[in-house]
């Protein structure tokens, strides 16, 4: 039964017969209740390269490195503008935030910035870029550090309000047949 829902969430219904867009449910299920740690899990599906940040302190790409930490990713990953825009969708959020990425996401304006980013690194021709230096360009990093489309919603408190919103009802339903 479960195995049916999930193929139609996920199914490719354009192909015949349909098929399972494997990362594509991956993706969502990359959610986490830290969204940074959401956005890493994201990009290390869509790279197909495990990309970790430090578990306290700066973003991977803020860190200073020495031999002893080469890096803070493991893998060669490289990212495609493509890539970039499926992880960085326009599903992000949606809550009336205020912060300087709030009118991309709902104008979906991200291939604008993504293209001069490309650029911007010296990529013209706007091949695939090293992850590594991908997440060092500051734009990336706050986007990041902002991006709300991969945070886990706590669960527990949608059923908690619910519940409380039901009792209320009963509530009021029994204080109005009192009368």
């Amino acid at each position: 039964m479960i195995l049916e829902f999930f193929f139609s969430l996920f199914a490719d219904t354009g192909r015949v017969p349909a098929l399972l867009n494997y990362s594509e449910m991956l993706l969502y299920f990359a959610s986490h209740s830290d969204p940074i740690e959401g956005v890493y899990r994201a990009l290390s599906i869509a790279t197909r390269t495990y990309i970790r940040r430090k578990e306290e302190g700066p973003l991977v790409c803020e860190t200073i490195l020495d031999e002893n930490e080469l890096l803070n990713y493991r893998g060669e990953g490289v990212v495609s503008l493509a890539t970039l825009l499926k992880v960085f969708h326009d599903g992000g959020s949606r809550d009336e935030d205020n912060h300087r990425f709030s009118s991309l996401e709902t104008e979906g304006r991200y291939d604008k910035h993504f293209i001069k980013i490309y650029k911007e690194l010296g990529n013209e021709d706007l091949t695939p870029l090293p992850v590594e230096r991908l997440l060092k360009h500051p734009f990336i990093q706050d986007l990041i550090k902002k991006y709300q489309g991969y945070k886990l919603h706590d669960i527990e408190f949608f059923l908690q309000r619910a519940e409380q919103a039901q009792s209320t009802d009963e509530k009021t339903t029994c204080e109005d047949n009192d009368i």
